[in-house]
């Protein structure tokens, strides 16, 4: 499983690693990193599942949710706003969860449960349709 995290801060992304690698003990991972949006838009398709700040110095908020939200991706935005307009806005883009900086670790892990949970959900349906499609053929 390939976890991109994409975070300006170096000292911010290392906290967030530490957290993955602590998440995935038992699991075989790699954590890709990249620290502008024009980095994160060359490495998006390698990753399983995308753990995204905001605020990017060469993106503002609203292209970030709008290029690096995707709906077929597993993503947690990952913040130091607390602001509900924001929060719905990624929601509502396609975001699986939402992880305010600081916050505690349990909800950490809650939220990339809940990204881990929604892309094993979307790569068991693709296995069984690729069976059906078999069927067919």
């Amino acid at each position: 499983m390939k976890v991109l995290i994409i975070e300006d801060s170096e000292a911010t992304a290392a906290v967030i690693s530490d957290m993955v690698k602590q998440f995935y003990a038992t699991v075989e991972h790699e954590i890709l990193t990249a620290h502008t949006a024009a980095d994160a838009r060359e490495m998006i398709d390698d990753a399983d599942i995308v753990l995204l700040d905001l605020n990017l110095p060469d993106s503002p908020p609203e292209k970030t949710i709008s290029e690096l939200i995707r709906k077929d991706r597993p993503t947690v935005v990952v913040s130091g706003t607390d602001d509900h307009e924001v929060v719905t806005r990624t929601i509502d883009a396609g975001a699986t969860g939402y992880w305010i900086k600081g916050g505690s670790a349990q909800q950490f892990a809650v939220e990339l449960l809940r990204a881990t949970a929604c892309r094993e959900r979307r790569s068991k349906l693709a296995t069984e349709l690729i069976a059906e499609l078999e069927k067919v053929k």
